[in-house]
């Protein structure tokens, strides 16, 4: 079977982690797999396009001069027609809208998977309303959490177009223990490292773990407290721990290439989340064997059992969260007892190939699809 994926990335984020996992794990059943990712003129921006070329992936760059731009909608096309897919997956809802445009009238399956909205403003409120009405022309849908699926239905998309499923990880790239921070960083062997791994981003709610360090103020020599990621937010972050006096106590590391030696490092994993599809980096921390204390959204409580392979908080409740860093952080028993459980669970339930196996499923179950023409209202 051959596959194309379509995005428009702008970085290496936990879709595009998605896809590029996706598509080794569907080289090694012997499938094609390639990607095509938008060149967005007004913001470019290439890691993931390289992250992919690095992995040994087949990228095709589309060059977009505009938000519907007819030269990057026709080369799409011909791309689709020249290599002959059997389905074509878009990801996120400017792919959703291209692919839907370029394959008309072309007998190929179209697929879509959504890992969520974030509605941060009426603009980008406006564009997943419209996603969602888009969507009810595709061949199948996949959500990745049950609050996805429910907006989905909600949408007016039928409910048997829509399947679940979870995202997954190489789950051995992280089964290693090399640690880097720890001497890169000249942390005390008796510090306990908790870091946030994560998009800064508002929806992410790393303000309220910077509040929660604050809050820990006469604890904080027991802990080594990191941020690894970019974002829009990162000014304001850091302008954050400098009102609040954490400054010296918060390290931001920016983006990493070494993520499972950084998983390695990191004792306890904090997702302050306060809207989630299915996270990979917390799938990644707990195959690394990392303590996770979450905010309890989207799909995290499918795959943490709160008490047992992991620990919830409510969103937005810094002295909750203070107060279960510093519990979890005094007890290296029961580190130990959520770590170890949490690694047993994503290796048995959240692996690649498990992952991919439900994606040929879709595949494999839409692989004639209806005609696009008489599919798509004029109106579209």
């Amino acid at each position: 079977m051959k596959i194309l994926h379509l995005i428009s990335s702008g970085g290496m984020y936990g879709a595009e982690a998605v896809i590029t996992t996706l598509c080794l794990q569907l080289h090694e059943n012997g499938h094609t797999s390639d990607i095509a990712c938008f060149m967005n003129r007004h913001r470019p921006n290439t890691d993931f396009y390289e992250a992919a070329r690095n992995q040994g992936l087949a990228v095709q760059s589309l060059l977009c001069r505009s938000r519907i731009d007819i030269d990057a909608l026709r080369v799409l096309r011909r791309l689709i027609v020249e290599k002959d897919y059997d389905v074509v997956h878009s990801h996120n809802y400017k792919a959703d809208v291209y692919l839907r445009l370029a394959t008309f009238g072309l007998p190929v399956c179209v697929v879509a998977t959504c890992h969520t909205w974030y509605d941060n403003d009426h603009a980008v409120w406006l564009y997943g309303v419209f996603d969602r009405m888009l969507l009810r022309f595709f061949d199948a849908v996949v959500s990745v959490s049950p609050g996805v699926s429910l907006r989905l239905k909600k949408a007016g998309i039928r409910s048997g177009a829509v399947t679940e499923i979870t995202n997954g990880i190489a789950v051995e790239k992280y089964s290693n223990r090399f640690t880097v921070l720890q001497k890169e960083l000249s942390i005390p062997h008796d510090r306990i490292v908790v870091g946030v791994v994560a998009r800064l981003s508002r929806e992410k709610g790393i303000c309220h773990f910077l509040n929660a360090i604050h809050l820990l103020r006469d604890s904080t020599e027991s802990f080594y407290f990191v941020v690894v990621g970019e974002g829009p937010e990162g000014a304001s972050l850091r302008q954050q721990t400098e009102e609040l006096g954490i400054a010296d106590k918060v390290h931001f590391l920016g983006r990493r290439e070494d993520m499972p030696e950084v998983f390695a490092s990191i004792d306890i994993l904090v997702q302050p989340s306060l809207n989630e599809g299915l996270p990979i980096s917390v799938l990644e921390g707990m195959a690394s064997g990392c303590t996770v204390i979450a905010s309890r959204v989207g799909a995290l409580p499918t795959v943490i059992e709160d008490g047992t392979s992991g620990v919830f908080v409510p969103p937005g409740d810094s002295q909750s969260l203070s107060q279960a860093i510093l519990r979890v952080g005094n007890d290296p028993t029961l580190q130990a007892e959520l770590g170890g459980n949490a690694q047993r669970r994503v290796q048995s339930l959240f692996s690649a190939q498990e992952m991919a196996r439900k994606y040929l499923s879709i595949y494999e179950a839409n692989g004639t699809p209806m005609s696009l023409g008489r599919r798509v209202p004029s109106t579209l």
